[in-house]
């Protein structure tokens, strides 16, 4: 398992200040999330119409987010970044040393980060031209193919389609203004800041109740859908589309067991 971590922001204008305690809460719950990987961390701010920079490397998030280059990388919010994406590693392929296969993975305008097991990674590598040893590369080769130039939710469909296995995915395709989620039958749960006009995400609803207050609304993501998120549907009327082909519910749900035969 792994973890991912991040949110969105609404279009409302925001204070110096305001934007300090969004990026200290984003520290927090990234750090929290290392109790799902300790082996990696990373982020990348997503600023549509400008360099989409991020930040990776070795080790826990805990460590990452003491670090400079962290808050390097959060000091590049603005008032037109949609969003911040994180993730926290338990390497399953590929070494943790080599940067390269730690996440957030850049293919193309595609950048993003996943929680799951790619089962049937190494046939698909060949077919895309993965580069690095992580399975997960295979699944944003495919969002860029199958993209073809413009993001939709069938391109989404059809792409993880191609998956066997689980997986959770939080990406951006930097010729759009959207953030994408999306999950089979690994968790991703989300939680409205209304206060603050931020739609927060994570892969446990407890991880968001750390942020939010205990008392906080928070819920799974509907499994087998994905999600476009923009700063104008994310506290109001954001819906999904389903990803679901017939008969490939039980491919996905053979692909990946692991400990006690439990998906995690």
């Amino acid at each position: 398992m792994c973890g991912i971590a991040g949110f969105v922001l609404d279009r409302r204008e925001r204070t110096k200040q305001e934007f300090e305690g969004i990026r200290e809460d984003f520290a927090t719950l990234l750090a929290a999330t290392e109790v799902r990987g300790r082996d990696a961390a990373g982020a990348f701010v997503f600023t549509p119409g400008k360099t989409t920079y991020y930040h990776k490397q070795p080790g826990p998030a805990s460590r990452m987010v003491m670090q400079p280059a962290f808050w390097a990388l959060l000091d590049t919010i603005t008032s037109e970044t949609v969003g911040v994406v994180g993730h926290t590693r338990w390497a399953t392929h590929g070494s943790p040393k080599d940067n390269a296969n730690n996440h957030p993975l850049l293919v193309g305008p595609i950048i993003g980060v996943h929680n799951g097991v790619v089962a049937n990674y190494r046939e698909l590598a060949q077919q895309v031209g993965a580069t690095t040893q992580v399975d997960s590369e295979v699944i944003f080769r495919l969002l860029r193919r199958h993209a073809n130039g413009h993001m939709r939710p069938r391109a989404v469909r059809r792409a993880l389609a191609r998956v066997n296995g689980g997986f959770a995915i939080a990406f951006a395709d930097m010729r759009s203004k959207s953030i994408w989620l999306a999950r089979n039958h690994m968790p991703l749960a989300i939680g409205k800041d209304k206060e603050r006009g931020v739609l927060w995400f994570a892969s446990l609803p407890e991880l968001l109740r750390l942020i939010l207050g205990s008392d906080a609304e928070v819920r799974m993501l509907k499994p087998y859908c994905g999600y476009e998120v923009t700063r104008d549907n994310c506290l109001n009327g954001l819906a999904g589309f389903s990803l679901v082909y017939v008969g490939k519910v039980q491919r996905w749900n053979r692909g990946y067991l692991v400990g006690n035969g439990k998906a995690r």
